[in-house]
């Protein structure tokens, strides 16, 4: 019978977990966003993942692995910043504003999760705060290569 971890277990466990970065200080684990305050993304320093979580404003979340990630880029347009990358079949593009982080954390697989931001849901956001306000998801085989899309409609 064994009531406490050995000593030797704790050791190899430690090595394990230094081996892949410091444990996030930062962020819930579960890929959870603070309904009282809105962050465009969760990025844990130094602590890599197999991958990230797109949680969208309808209530939908979409999966990336970091290994099945085709293209990546980050460019200012008339309407804001656009992230766009390809994963296995599906073109997505994010607009917002102050991506690069995003897009470093992308590169460097420390990004957990992404939020598109509802004003319904999260009050307004302070000037030069990262967002994500707009974001499509499509086939890439049918997907409209650069274009540039304007705010959403508003009915």
């Amino acid at each position: 019978m064994i009531d406490d971890i050995s000593p030797t277990r704790s050791r190899i466990a430690d090595r394990i977990i230094r081996s892949r970065g410091e444990i996030p200080s930062g962020g819930r684990l579960d890929g959870g966003n603070d309904e009282r305050r809105y962050q465009a993304a969760i990025i844990s320093d130094g602590f890599p993942h197999m991958g990230f979580s797109l949680f969208c404003k309808d209530g939908s979340r979409h999966g990336f692995m970091y290994h099945n990630l085709e293209n990546l880029d980050l460019k200012e347009g008339d309407y804001g910043s656009y992230l766009k990358l390809t994963h296995r079949g599906k073109a997505v593009t994010l607009r917002g504003a102050h991506l690069h982080e995003m897009f470093q954390g992308i590169m460097e697989h420390t990004l957990q999760a992404v939020y598109e931001f509802d004003p319904s849901a999260y009050p307004d956001l302070s000037e030069g705060e990262p967002v994500v306000d707009w974001v499509i998801i499509g086939d890439i085989n049918t997907e409209a290569e650069g274009k540039e899309q304007g705010p959403p409609a508003t009915t």
